[in-house]
């Protein structure tokens, strides 16, 4: 059995520009990339990347620590 934020975060992904799960481009006008990820109905910054890969191991890297 998985909590509710388990089982949201186990879904396919919608539409991302990126590619990534939790990666977005930090603006149009920038080549860097954020990493964010909802938590308990609260998002958390991880951080702002020279690369969507980067960006997007940080988001791996946290949801790792905090879902089993």
């Amino acid at each position: 059995s998985v909590t509710s934020s388990q089982n949201h975060h186990n879904r396919t992904p919608g539409f991302n520009s990126t590619g990534y799960m939790g990666v977005e481009r930090a603006n149009s006008k920038s080549e860097a990339y954020t990493s964010c990820i909802k938590l308990n109905g609260k998002k958390k910054h991880l951080g702002t990347f020279p690369t969507a890969k980067e960006a997007h191991d940080a988001y791996i890297k946290e949801k790792r620590k905090v879902l089993p």
